[in-house]
């Protein structure tokens, strides 16, 4: 039972996670129409405002959050 609720937890929050990352980079495109700044994310091109800005750094604590119960399952259960 444990083992199945882990297999779950692990994908959940990433699932989750990369879609907030995905609608916070949306919004900002649909905000700024600035689609050069998405595409070349490596140029810190982008300035989200707050409510973008906590929608991606949710997004990513989600993921962060599933790899680490990814890493749980597999100390334990593999």
């Amino acid at each position: 039972m444990m083992a199945w609720a882990l297999w779950i937890l692990q994908y959940l929050p990433f699932g989750i996670g990369v879609m907030l990352v995905a609608a916070s980079l949306v919004v900002y495109v649909k905000r700024t129409d600035d689609i050069k700044g998405v595409l070349r994310f490596w140029e810190a091109r982008i300035a989200f405002n707050r409510d973008e800005f906590i929608l991606n750094r949710v997004g990513f604590a989600l993921m962060l959050l599933g790899v680490v119960f990814r890493v749980i399952y597999h100390i334990f259960y593999l």
